[in-house]
């Protein structure tokens, strides 16, 4: 702790013997427990709080203590620690943290520039207090002009602090090993992620990448999705903060899109890609309500697919499209009438199975998965008749550009007119008329769009022979006539 810059000032017993001693110590920090005889933990933060508003409180509490701790929250405590997570590396890190919101340790720091360590150079670099930082404050720490960032991140969840200080010592016994002449500063920047700033003779960084793939053959065994990631060469050591969120960050995302890749460097990358656009969700819903299941939900799994192979995309965005994908399904069926209380009860531990996948294939056969559950549903759920009903609307659906009536599709069906025009409208949202309708004005508007053909033209292809009355029925559907919703697109 002493190497760190903290020094135990004194300790007690109790809660009022604590007091007794910061009166005469003034400490900065106070670690203390909630269950305490005499004066409990909650009661000594109060008081010291009272008298001494510069110290800061730091809490020891057990998991069934967080409602006291919740109170000295209230009393201004800085941070507390659980006592099963009472390790080194977690106790100097909450230490560090708090120490930092001390104004007088942070001007005594910016004041001695010459003992600023280079772990704490580095630690300002990626924060807020970058700024503060100047080439005195640095001297002598890095002696060559080239920078570059290494990274790793455990993907173990959760991450412990003694794991990422294992993987932070092995980064450090390499780097002796293979490069001793680097100034290099490794250190754990947030919760099982381990970062190294190298400090480079020359721009090439072919004995950097020797290293970190030995570390990465080091760990496979104890961390075996580990993601390392190498930044480009800088000059400027002013852009770690930017190198670090931006570029670092970006390819360690990528690990997520390539399974078969543990180091991640820019040369190896394979061509990005862009991501498909936006899902045809109208287009989806449309299928699953006419019962076309099986187009809908090819589409969807090749659009997935496409998603997946583009390794330089946001990892949350792709996750939160797979669960919102399940979600409307759902509501789809149950629109449908289908009876959906398994897929209900199912979803929220496929939800919670993508928001732990490591790995793009691995979130994609999570939703494979809830598909093949949403047709057990349909499949147990189909009314009779189904099938004919699926019949029809596949016909319209090819011969909507014929003078097709009732009266002709009856015929060509076997059913009497009268007794199809009520199946019809009773097995579908729409009448036969108003469904007809639907698609003849859904196919103008495509080719309205498209810009290649007349008004009159359009209307003869989608079955009316009197555009007149085309323009009245399109109107009717959309609310434009087909020369403004044409004009309206364009726009």
């Amino acid at each position: 702790m002493e190497q760190e810059g903290f020094r135990i000032a004194g300790e007690a017993s109790n809660g009022k013997e604590a007091l007794s001693l910061i009166d005469k110590l003034r400490p900065h920090i106070v670690l203390t427990d909630i269950v305490m005889p005499v004066m409990d933990g909650e009661e000594l933060t109060r008081q010291i709080k009272s008298r001494y508003p510069d110290i800061e409180v730091i809490i020891l509490s057990s998991f069934g203590e967080f409602d006291y701790v919740r109170a000295t929250f209230q009393s201004g405590v800085a941070d507390y620690i659980l006592k099963p997570k009472l390790e080194e590396n977690e106790l100097l890190r909450i230490l560090k943290k708090t120490a930092a919101r001390i104004p007088s340790l942070a001007r005594a720091e910016l004041a001695s520039p010459e003992k600023l360590s280079m772990r704490a150079a580095v630690e300002r670099l990626l924060g807020s207090r970058g700024a503060d930082l100047d080439e005195a404050s640095m001297e002598g720490m890095f002696p060559h002009r080239h920078f570059c960032l290494a990274g790793a991140e455990l993907r173990t969840r959760p991450s412990s602090s003694f794991e990422t200080g294992e993987m932070r010592k092995i980064m450090e016994e390499m780097l002796a090993c293979l490069l001793p002449d680097t100034a290099a500063c490794v250190l754990e920047p947030k919760s099982g992620s381990v970062l190294a700033l190298l400090n480079l003779e020359s721009c090439g960084s072919s004995g950097v990448l020797e290293w970190l793939r030995a570390v990465a053959r080091l760990t496979e065994e104890q961390f075996p999705h580990a993601a390392f990631a190498l930044s480009r060469v800088y000059g400027n050591i002013a852009l770690t903060a930017d190198v670090y969120d931006g570029e670092l960050a970006k390819r360690l995302n990528s690990r997520f899109y390539l399974p078969d890749r543990r180091v991640i460097v820019e040369e190896e990358l394979p061509a990005a890609g862009l991501p498909p656009g936006p899902f045809p969700l109208n287009r989806f819903a449309d299928e699953i309500r006419h019962g076309r299941y099986e187009a809908a939900f090819e589409e969807l799994k090749n659009y997935v697919d496409a998603w997946a192979s583009c390794c330089g995309t946001d990892v949350f965005e792709f996750k939160s499209f797979l669960t919102a994908i399940m979600f409307n399904i759902t509501v789809l069926l149950v629109n449908g009438k289908h009876d959906v209380k398994e897929l209900e009860r199912v979803k929220y531990a496929y939800f919670n199975e993508i928001n732990e996948s490591l790995y793009a294939p691995d979130a994609a056969e999570c939703l494979n998965a809830f598909i093949e559950e949403a047709k057990l549903c349909i499949g147990q759920q189909e009314q009779p008749g189904g099938g004919n009903m699926k019949r029809l609307l596949e016909y319209i659906e090819k011969n909507y550009a014929e003078p097709l009536t009732l009266k002709e599709m009856a015929k060509h069906f076997h059913f009497n007119p009268s007794y199809l025009s009520s199946y019809f409208a009773s097995h579908n949202k729409e009448g036969f008329t108003e469904y007809l309708n639907k698609i003849r004005t859904d196919k103008a508007a495509e080719q309205l769009r498209q810009r290649e053909a007349t008004i009159s033209e359009i209307s003869e292809r989608v079955g009316y022979s009197d555009p007149s009355y085309f323009s009245r029925v399109f109107k009717k559907a959309t609310g434009f006539s087909p020369s403004e919703y044409r004009r309206h697109y364009a726009k």
